[in-house]
């Protein structure tokens, strides 16, 4: 049995966020799927902003995936994804707080047009609304991030922490939305991207998202012809 449920569909960079948080510290955390469109009567207490992810951690409930986070750092501290050093810290919580507030709010318009609305809702995707947030809204973000990361190997500090797995939990939108980063104009964001990736935490939890948003896409064209 699970000591961690976390409901909300994987493909959120907020879920993946969580999960990968729980498999790093080595946490046997399980996935219910639900659309914050359809969570259940008798659980939208535990989400009263019909957000996802919430969790029930140890008979526990709380909502907000950067609070989901925090609290689990809290009761298994080791190993560590919030640095000790006060500054460090604070620095790891405003890249969170930067991809949460900024970078996915600013470009939604990317996984929506590309996956929400023909996967999920079956409307033809906007390319030209595409086209426009990739071009206008995204590179800002990621020259932010690609001064800030330089050639260094973390974010913050010289171990993981809880900006390194936000930031790579966005960018898995991106790449399934099927954007790809110009590894020219940002070597480092994609360098340490990839690193990231390759980590067991994400690796797993990304060819799941791969075989569940091709087996929608199968769907969608069947639906269609």
């Amino acid at each position: 049995m699970s000591e961690i449920t976390v409901y909300g569909l994987s493909v959120s960079p907020f879920v993946r966020k969580v999960m990968v948080v729980c498999a790093e510290k080595g946490l046997n955390a399980q996935n219910i799927s639900i659309s914050p469109r359809s969570i259940p009567d008798e659980l939208k207490v535990h989400s009263p902003l019909s957000k996802i992810p919430f969790a029930q951690i140890r008979g526990k409930w709380l909502a907000d995936s950067s609070i989901i986070c925090q609290y689990i750092e809290a009761i298994e501290p080791s190993p560590s994804l919030y640095p000790a050093d006060a500054y460090d810290r604070a620095r790891a919580l405003w890249f969170e707080e930067y991809i949460d507030s900024g970078a996915i709010p600013n470009v939604r318009q990317i996984t929506f047009q590309r996956l929400v609305n023909p996967l999920l809702l079956g409307v033809p995707s906007d390319e030209s609304v595409v086209a426009e947030t990739v071009a206008n809204d995204l590179p800002p973000l990621l020259d932010y991030l690609e001064g800030e990361i330089g050639d260094r190997e973390f974010y913050v500090g010289d171990q993981l922490s809880i900006a390194d797995i936000a930031v790579a939990s966005f960018l898995a939108n991106i790449m399934h939305a099927r954007v790809d980063l110009d590894a020219a104009r940002w070597p480092n964001v994609v360098r340490h991207r990839d690193a990231m990736w390759q980590r067991p935490s994400f690796a797993k939890l990304i060819e799941q998202e791969t075989h569940t948003l091709k087996a929608l896409a199968d769907q969608a064209a069947a639906a269609a012809s």
